[in-house]
């Protein structure tokens, strides 16, 4: 996948890797033929989804959004699983700081398991939302988590790939 502009590729895919050099972060997929990069979309209010990475045989995925930074990490992820919460059948973790963000966990029933990770950079939010069904298998939870930790931003030029 490569979406090029006359300045030069602005979203690459590299194997593993895809760079999004506009929106400024990069993220990984496990190696092999079992994950795989689809191009997103632009959604309401200045979100964008510029990648989704999904496993075909189990439905799983972790989709990447980028907003405008409308409230601190802490502060959004905490409104999101309120948000959450009041969905039938949702149950959410309380929203935990890490380093540059917070993160939580929930589960739809006894069906879906998902993971959120909100991450603060400059003026930006990245959103990072990794869902499971319960009946997959313990490897594909694991790279979900191993797909999100690889988020790196920064503004990604020619000179540091």
């Amino acid at each position: 996948m490569r979406d090029d502009d006359p300045g030069g590729a602005k979203r690459v895919e590299e194997g593993i890797r895809f760079v999004d050099r506009e929106l400024g972060f990069e993220i990984q997929r496990p190696a092999g033929s079992e994950w795989s990069f689809a191009h997103g979309h632009e959604a309401p209010g200045g979100i964008q989804v510029p990648v989704i990475v999904s496993h075909a045989a189990t439905g799983a995925q972790v989709v990447v959004q980028v907003a405008p930074q409308v409230a601190p990490a802490q502060e959004f992820a905490e409104r999101l699983a309120v948000g959450l919460r009041t969905k039938q059948g949702f149950t959410t973790t309380v929203p935990e700081a890490t380093a540059n963000g917070s993160n939580f966990l929930f589960s739809l029933g006894d069906q879906i398991h998902g993971r959120v990770a909100v991450i603060a950079s400059d003026d930006r939010l990245y959103v990072l939302l990794g869902t499971w069904p319960a009946s997959a298998p313990s490897n594909v939870a694991r790279d979900v988590d191993a797909i999100m930790r690889s988020l790196r931003t920064a503004v990604i030029t020619e000179a540091t790939r």
